[in-house]
């Protein structure tokens, strides 16, 4: 009898034994998926992660494009202004339309935020662990798209100044932009200057596009550039921390 409670024991206990390395064998698999699981997660998240900063790169690349292209209007915005008051300026008619048209053009720089609005579209954006920079990417996209909202409504203006440059010119002016030679440009174009000094809305149209243009390249220079690149750096702290 003792012998066979002995017996019963042993094979309890290599029953128990049995289960043990069953239940290691099953915790060791679901701990190395899980393992895997977050590895592909880490390696998903530092793909966005390295995107986001291309694109925020990208981003002060256009501002500052689009600033000096704003200070190349604003500089003929202010010698159209100039001229107005003062007819008598020494310049001749093909610089006069050339400073005229670039007064009337949209220079805007617009982000398209391809990596966020893809990571929103499909649902990736909870592979980002750092809420901060959630809440940042939000901050960026709906600041810029409030402002943009302001800054179009301005646009109609503008392009009032292009309107009324080529309706005083004796002809069409070839397609021209900012450090082009407007002499061929507008080769043989005369203005109508005794009706383009009495226009009293360009002269007013000109100074908003003044202002506006000085707004803009702040904004731009002051709290979109900046805004970027904290971003940059606080998504560089993140990288840093999850590879």
């Amino acid at each position: 009898m003792k012998k066979i409670i002995e017996t019963l024991k042993q094979k309890w206990v290599e029953y128990l034994l049995e289960i043990i390395v069953i239940m290691i064998g099953i915790l060791g698999a679901f701990t190395l998926n899980n393992w895997n699981e977050h590895r592909k997660d880490i390696i998903e998240e530092t793909v966005i992660l390295t995107n986001l900063i291309e694109d925020l790169k990208a981003d002060i690349k256009g501002y500052n494009e689009s600033i000096d292209w704003l200070k190349s209007r604003k500089a003929n915005v202010d010698s159209v202004l100039m001229f107005l008051n003062d007819p008598d300026m020494p310049v001749n008619d093909d610089q006069l339309i050339y400073w005229l048209i670039t007064s009337g053009y949209i220079l805007d720089y617009t982000p398209v935020y391809p990596t966020y609005t893809e990571i929103i579209g499909s649902g990736k954006l909870s592979l980002i662990q750092s809420v901060r920079i959630k809440k940042e990417l939000d901050n960026y996209k709906s600041n810029f798209d409030n402002d943009v909202r302001v800054f179009t409504s301005y646009d109609v203006g503008i392009k009032k100044i292009e309107f009324k440059a080529l309706s005083y010119s004796s002809g069409s002016p070839k397609a021209q932009f900012f450090g082009d030679d407007y002499r061929l440009l507008n080769k043989n174009i005369t203005l109508d200057r005794a009706k383009l000094v009495m226009d009293e809305e360009l002269v007013a149209l000109l100074k908003h596009n003044a202002y506006h243009t000085q707004v803009e390249m702040n904004m731009k220079l002051l709290e979109y550039i900046p805004m970027a690149d904290s971003l940059i750096k606080i998504i560089e702290t993140e990288l840093f921390r999850i590879q």
